[in-house]
């Protein structure tokens, strides 16, 4: 048996947290805990039982036709929203000459939008050209480019703990393997994250910076430092998915503002506000990177549709999307401020108080695994 054959079957044993490495002494078998200490670093995010069939578990969710709430889906209401103005905007394409309805869009994405685009994110600090903004089918898409552009199957990445089960499921269907840092209520565990990042060396971390899915939790500007830091010491790419921006009344700084897109490649979509069925996202990175997510798309999907982003310029460029956004953020808050208020009474524990955002992160008292949780409310 090859040794270099022993060293990967170690190393994989090691990631799933069978094996513990100590430096200068060797491989141990590690303790198996039913719940890891706040600080414990470079298990894989969750075991194999534990792990849910997640794409059964979305197609369920979208298939659906019962009524049930939706608790955990990142979705508004329908009654949040305004079908009416979009009925309107898109008779209005619709009646145009032209080839809005049969043509391929650009590579990059309608170029109206690209612009809209470049002025939003210049108000978090993020100053680029349209040229190196890549419109996409919305974030889902984005996360997709980007992943196979950045890593090979076999590859290491770096995940917040918790966080997005849909992007685990993703990055382990494409074959990568994850490690996780915990999240506190100010981000990543920074010390964590460090030591993740010399043990296992990820070539991407993973980072939601505000009102991260799942815990609504927010970095600090000192975290975001730390966490750049970290990157430029161990050679690590950041993917920041920023998907619910809109939803924050006053955003502050992100990492690709520091950072100036060098190592940190930046994604928002409008699919979570607009409407699910317009998916229309981006990817917002250096030149070099959107002319190769640009082939990529050319060979796979040749573009994206420029219908669609055609109807999210209109209700950008009509200033109806500014007030929808205002009334929505208040009706956001209103929610969560009595959702909070009522996981109290019921003695629910809260992960934090989100700062802005639809996300919060309780723990029923009691109950360790969801699927206990989500099976007895499937029920009621």
């Amino acid at each position: 048996m090859s040794r270099y054959a022993v060293i990967e079957a170690y190393e994989r044993m090691v990631a799933a947290g069978y094996l513990e490495a100590r430096r200068g002494s060797g491989l141990y078998v590690a303790a198996r805990r039913r719940e890891q200490p706040r600080g414990h670093v470079g298990a894989e995010v969750a075991p194999a039982a534990m792990r849910y069939d997640v794409a059964q578990l979305i197609r369920q969710v979208l298939e659906d036709e019962s009524g049930a709430l939706r608790v955990g889906g990142p979705w508004l209401p329908d009654s949040w929203l305004d079908p009416g103005k979009l009925q309107a905007v898109i008779r209005s394409l619709s009646s145009r000459p032209g080839g809005t309805l049969l043509q391929y869009g650009h590579p990059l994405g309608y170029a109206p939008l690209r612009h809209q685009i470049q002025r939003r994110v210049a108000d978090l600090g993020i100053v680029v050209q349209p040229e190196q903004i890549l419109l996409t089918t919305g974030t889902s898409q984005a996360l997709d480019l980007v992943t196979r552009h950045l890593l090979h199957p076999g590859d290491v990445v770096m995940v917040d703990d918790p966080g997005y089960y849909n992007l685990f499921a993703y990055l382990r269907w494409y074959g990568v393997r994850l490690v996780s840092a915990p999240r506190t209520p100010d981000g990543p565990d920074t010390a964590a994250l460090r030591d993740c990042a010399a043990k296992y060396r990820p070539k991407v971390y993973y980072a939601q910076t505000a009102m991260q899915n799942s815990t609504g939790s927010t970095m600090t500007l000192a975290v975001m430092h730390r966490v750049l830091a970290a990157a430029a010491e161990f050679g690590f790419a950041i993917v920041e998915d920023d998907t619910y921006n809109d939803l924050e009344a006053e955003p502050g700084p992100r990492l690709a503002t520091l950072d100036a897109l060098e190592r940190v490649v930046y994604l928002r979509s409008f699919s979570k506000t607009v409407s699910g069925s317009f998916r229309v996202g981006c990817v917002v990175a250096n030149l070099p990177l959107i002319d190769s997510l640009v082939r990529a798309r050319l060979l796979t999907s040749i573009t994206s549709s420029q219908f669609n982003e055609m109807i999210v310029y209109q209700l950008l460029a009509e200033g109806h999307y500014r007030k929808f956004l205002e009334r929505v953020r208040g009706r956001i808050s209103a929610a969560m401020a009595a959702t909070i208020a009522y996981f109290g009474e019921l003695g629910i524990e809260l992960f934090c108080r989100p700062r802005a955002g639809n996300f919060a992160w309780p723990r029923v008292p009691g109950i360790l695994d969801a699927a206990e949780l989500r099976e007895e409310a499937a029920r009621h």
